[in-house]
């Protein structure tokens, strides 16, 4: 099998053209010509047709293509699995994250770890929880923050629980009480992240039974924060997002109160290197988290 021969195939049906797909893979027509032929003298029937209107695909051409495309994509996959492993023991450490990690905890995890290892790279992703579920399932990460109530296939470690605080206006009608009622939310204009990152708080509401009057959505949790603000409503945010922005707005703790518990995902445990940051990373967390006082 040639792989070679399977991308000119591939590439002249994308182009249209030989002469385009020889440009793009930087090799003559000719090349390109004999690839094919050689595939229909392997076959024993000939897979398009070429003339001045450009190239095209025979029956049996076309029965081949879709299979063709998957061997190439397969041949891909392998090329950068092959890739990652040879080093794997090197410089670079894929982290998926949610935006709060990646803005108050990661500089500070980076720093102190690459003060000992100072070899090493970092390639960040932050997402919602649907990114992470993804990211875990297609090994595009080493190590992940996530949410521990997230139903996910490997190791998982608890680092710690976040607090769910309610974020009013600063002129709010209840901004002096020690503590906001979550039975309040249905009185009020609320927030809200778009459905598939807002869960924690969504829960923290059906928990209660409550129906919110009426919402705003937003993808961005600083938006969210900047909606309060302005007096547009009210929400439900994680400490961790709040960490040095309460100086705009009126936090409480919640009656009853909430919390979403946060842990480290690593599909691939038996990697040394991925199972000695973690460790770091959990002993960073204990050392250097403290919950506000509010």
């Amino acid at each position: 099998m040639s792989i070679k021969k399977y991308e000119a195939f591939l590439k002249i049906i994308e182009t249209g053209s030989l002469s385009k797909a020889a440009k793009e893979l930087k090799c003559t027509q000719s090349g390109i010509t004999h690839m094919i032929k050689s595939l229909e003298d392997e076959w024993g029937f000939q897979i398009m047709t070429r003339n001045k209107a450009g190239v095209k695909l025979t029956e049996r051409g076309r029965e081949l293509y879709p299979l063709i495309r998957e061997v190439v994509w397969s041949n891909d996959i392998l090329e950068q699995t092959a890739e990652r492993l040879r080093n794997k023991n090197t410089s670079v450490i894929r982290i998926g994250t949610f935006k709060s990690m990646a803005v108050n905890w990661l500089p500070g995890i980076i720093k102190e770890y690459q003060s000992t290892n100072p070899g090493t790279e970092f390639k960040i992703e932050d997402g919602d929880y649907d990114d992470i579920d993804r990211w875990i399932k297609n090994n595009d990460i080493d190590i992940c923050f996530i949410n521990m109530n997230m139903k996910l296939e490997c190791k998982c470690i608890k680092l710690c629980d976040d607090r769910l605080l309610a974020v009013l206006p600063k002129d709010h009608r209840l901004a002096d009480k020690k503590v906001f009622p979550v039975v309040e939310f249905e009185k009020e204009p609320v927030i809200s992240l778009i459905d598939n990152t807002d869960q924690d708080a969504r829960n923290v509401l059906l928990a209660a039974g409550v129906r919110p009057v009426s919402k705003l959505k937003t993808k961005d949790e600083f938006a969210m924060l900047a909606m309060v603000e302005k007096g547009l409503g009210i929400c439900i945010m994680p400490e961790l997002v709040l960490m040095g922005r309460m100086d705009n707005v009126k936090v409480l703790e919640l009656s009853p109160n909430a919390k979403r518990e946060i842990g480290l995902a690593i599909p691939s445990f038996e990697n040394e290197r991925i199972a000695e940051f973690a460790a770091f990373i959990d002993k960073w967390v204990r050392e250097n988290y403290k919950p506000q006082i509010l």
